[in-house]
């Protein structure tokens, strides 16, 4: 599938002040999904992965139904658990991951660090304007 075909997932329960960027990223061609609710995002991923592009998760948001059995910390920490989840699920396989946070990149180890499955934390605030698009350009479109 070509990229152009594929789209990216960005789960964030802060959906309404990403319009902005939203809008950016579709102005350049680029295909996005926002799924503020992780239940739901689950179900895209399962029902559609040849098709994501790759995946936004914001750290800190109510980890749903199927996360809250999960450690996530009273949602501070939902997108690690998400992340773990679809590892665990086997849906991690292929998809280029990054967690999004408003606070200080989180200290913790990442389990996944030095595996395949790997994902990297941004800081929402380094990626304003422009500079969001560039990055979404660079980790997601340039990147094989």
């Amino acid at each position: 599938m070509n990229k152009t075909d594929q789209f990216l997932l960005w789960i964030d329960d802060d959906h309404q002040l990403l319009d902005h960027a939203v809008s950016r990223l579709r102005e350049n061609g680029i295909l996005v999904l926002v799924e503020p609710d992780v239940d739901r995002a689950i179900e895209i991923i399962r029902q559609r992965h040849n098709e994501v592009l790759g995946v936004l998760i914001d750290l800190m948001m109510d980890p749903g139904e199927t996360l809250s059995v999960y450690p996530t910390e009273g949602g501070y920490e939902t997108g690690f658990c998400l992340v773990d989840y679809l590892q665990s699920e086997g849906l991690l396989n292929g998809l280029n991951v990054r967690l999004f946070t408003n606070a200080q990149p989180a200290v913790r180890k990442y389990p996944h660090e030095e595996s395949e499955y790997a994902v990297k934390i941004e800081r929402k605030s380094r990626y304003k304007g422009v500079r969001f698009l560039n990055f979404v350009t660079k980790e997601f479109l340039e990147n094989d």
